[in-house]
């Protein structure tokens, strides 16, 4: 047998397991927590062959065989556990990345190219990287204008961000309107930050252009600061315009009581890095805002490379409150804090909305 028809039915063997994997880890939402779900025994999808999910009326779900004859076994339910939903989803993501190996090998695909992460590009306010882009870290935060040529604004930029606080002038602001609905939504552990990418989760209206909202994320500690003095965590609301403008929503956290729209990212937080997963129910974001929404305002950058300046900053003045539990369960994600310093504010013009 050849080594393409070898991997060939590799292939097909393979994305059979995965569909099969696929249709059981599906029933893992199916309790009221998500913790539980039913999987039926006794019967097997032949190869080519899907069967269908059908939700019980407490809310548990089951996964009806295909119709093929020979393939008729009894439909026997049994529970699993949240621990071994995870174990399960990993198992799914290994296969397809095997999948992806063979189907190279056996020339079904024109390039190398492996599943990538759909959406925005993390941390950075911006559109999903090239993956040809040069490496950054943290460890190096200084040399990040070093590391290639579109990265030069990093250390030449006259307009960069984050910045401190303090000495803001204190004016009456237009208001920005924000308009947000509950959406559907994705989350992915990008290694320095976790995003949450909503993309139909609303607009904001801000000096007479209208920006489309395109994901969150968050630093740790804050990396905007009054007069020195940090925050324990800080969320970036991103969103972009109809001609690429940007403008970033930045929300300060204190420790405190829990805040209650986390708890839906914290149980869709996936089980290893830069695979993209479904958040378990709808994103409200304006559920992530803070009473206070006046802001202080001014023209910046992104905070991560390229740097590229020309963002519309609003960094509310009310703060939001996260639990240490909470904060703890997207830190932990990081092999480290990922706040870029504050950078000179220069001569701009730093606003602070007195209309609070």
């Amino acid at each position: 047998m050849s080594r393409r028809r070898a991997a060939s039915r590799s292939v097909v063997h393979l994305a059979t397991l995965v569909t099969v994997a696929l249709a059981i880890a599906a029933c893992g939402g199916g309790g009221d927590d998500a913790s539980e779900g039913s999987v039926p025994t006794g019967s097997s999808l032949p190869a080519g062959e899907t069967g269908g999910t059908g939700g019980g009326a407490d809310g548990t779900e089951t996964v009806a065989p295909a119709e093929d004859d020979g393939h008729q076994g009894g439909a026997e339910t049994i529970t699993i556990t949240k621990e071994q939903f995870d174990e399960l989803r990993l198992q799914v993501l290994e296969l397809e990345v095997e999948v992806d190996r063979l189907q190279v090998a056996a020339g079904l695909t024109t390039t190398g190219e492996t599943r990538e992460a759909t959406g925005e590009d993390a941390g950075a306010e911006e559109d999903a990287a090239d993956t040809e882009a040069p490496e950054w870290s943290y460890d190096d935060v200084e040399r990040w204008g070093e590391l290639a040529a579109e990265f030069s604004a990093c250390g030449e930029g006259d307009e960069q961000s984050p910045v401190d606080l303090a000495g803001a002038t204190g004016i009456d602001l237009p208001n920005a309107v924000m308009r947000y609905q509950p959406a559907d939504a994705t989350i992915i552990d990008l290694g320095h930050t976790v995003q949450v990418n909503v993309p139909e989760a609303g607009t904001l209206e801000l000096d007479g252009t209208t920006y489309q909202f395109t994901h969150l994320h968050f630093h740790s500690p804050s990396e905007h600061t009054v007069a020195g003095d940090s925050w324990p965590m800080e969320w970036h609301l991103v969103h972009r315009s109809a001609d690429g403008a940007l403008a970033v929503v930045a929300v300060l956290v204190e420790e405190g009581p829990a805040w209650p729209a986390f708890d839906l990212l914290i149980t869709s937080l996936p089980i290893r890095q830069d695979v993209e997963d479904v958040v378990y129910g709808e994103v409200d974001v304006a559920a992530f805002l803070p009473e206070i929404t006046a802001a202080y305002r001014y023209d910046g950058s992104l905070t991560t490379p390229p740097c590229t300046e020309g963002v519309s900053w609003s960094v509310l003045q009310g703060t939001i409150t996260m639990s240490a539990e909470q904060m703890e369960a997207f830190a932990s994600r990081l092999e480290g804090p990922n706040n870029r310093p504050t950078q000179p504010i220069g001569d701009r013009v730093l606003a602070q909305d007195l209309s609070a």
